[in-house]
C-alpha cells in the first residue's frame, strides 16, 4: 500500500509538473507574440435633426463604412452592430469596448436639395481623442467621389495608406434619385420582417428599372427575395407551402 501511495504521488507530482510547465509555455507564447496594430473602427449611426431624412444619415453611414472596409490594413465593425447605438451616446469608451472598436467615427448627415453637408470626426475610443475632424459641403452628384474621400482622410489620420488607384467606391451612378431611393432601400430592410422586405423591393425595382447595372441593388434584391419566404406564417409554423 505504501509503495503504491509512493507510486501515485510521484504520478500526480510529474502531472502537476507538466502542467505547469504547458501554463508557463503558453504564457510565454502569448507574450512574444505579436499584438495587432490595425485600427478597428466602427461608423455609428449619422445623425440627422430632419426625420424625414433620417434614411439619408443611416444610408451615408453605411456606405462610409463599406468604403473604410476597403482599405487595406484597416478593420471595420459589422454595420449590423454599429447601428445598435447611437452616437448620441456620450459614454465613448463603453460604446467602443461594447464594439470591441479602437476608433469611432460620428457626426451629422444631411441632404439639402442637390447639396449635402457632412460633419464628421474620428474619436480614439480609449481616451477620446479627436484625432479628425472635417466638414463636407458638396453637390449630391459627387456624393461617391466623397464618400472615397472620407474614406481615404480617415485611414490617413490613422495612418493607414491607401494604394494608388484602390477603387474604395466601385460601384457609382448617374442618376442621383435612383441612389436616394437605394439607401432608403437599405434602411428601410433593416428591420427585415416580410413587410420590411416587401417595401424595399419596391423601391429597389425602381432603381433597377432608372439603373439596372447596379450591382449593389441586384444584389440586395436577390437577397430580400431569397429571405422572404423564410417569414411566412407556414414555413415558422413548420408547415411550408
Amino acid at each position: 500500500m505504501t509503495a503504491f501511495l509512493k507510486d501515485r504521488t510521484r504520478r500526480l507530482g510529474l502531472a502537476a509538473l507538466a502542467a505547469l510547465t504547458l501554463c508557463t509555455a503558453l504564457s510565454l507564447a502569448q507574450a512574444q507574440a505579436p499584438t495587432s496594430s490595425r485600427p478597428t473602427v466602427a461608423v455609428l449611426p449619422l445623425e440627422n435633426r430632419d426625420a424625414g431624412q433620417a434614411f439619408f444619415a443611416e444610408g451615408m453611414a453605411d456606405e462610409i463604412a463599406a468604403a473604410l472596409a476597403r482599405v487595406p490594413g484597416l478593420d471595420v465593425v459589422a454595420r449590423s452592430s454599429s447601428f445598435q447605438l447611437r452616437s448620441g451616446n456620450s459614454d465613448l469608451k463603453s460604446v467602443a469596448q461594447s464594439l470591441n472598436a479602437s476608433h469611432l467615427v460620428q457626426g451629422t448627415a444631411q441632404l439639402a436639395g442637390d447639396r449635402v453637408r457632412f460633419d464628421l470626426r474620428l474619436v480614439k475610443s480609449s481616451d477620446g481623442t479627436e484625432l479628425w475632424l472635417e466638414n463636407f459641403y458638396t453637390a449630391l452628384v459627387n456624393v461617391f467621389d466623397l464618400e472615397r474621400e472620407i474614406a481615404t482622410r480617415i485611414a490617413a489620420a490613422l495612418a493607414v495608406p491607401v494604394p494608388p488607384g484602390d477603387e474604395l467606391v466601385p460601384n457609382r451612378i448617374r442618376d442621383t434619385e435612383a441612389y436616394l431611393d437605394f439607401l432608403r432601400a437599405k434602411v428601410t430592410a433593416r428591420p427585415r420582417g416580410a413587410a420590411a422586405l416587401a417595401n424595399a423591393a419596391v423601391l429597389l425595382e425602381q432603381v433597377l428599372t432608372r439603373e439596372p447595372d447596379f450591382a449593389p441593388a441586384a444584389a440586395m434584391l436577390a437577397y430580400g427575395y431569397a429571405l422572404t419566404p423564410l417569414f411566412a406564417p407556414s414555413l415558422r409554423a413548420g408547415m411550408p407551402e
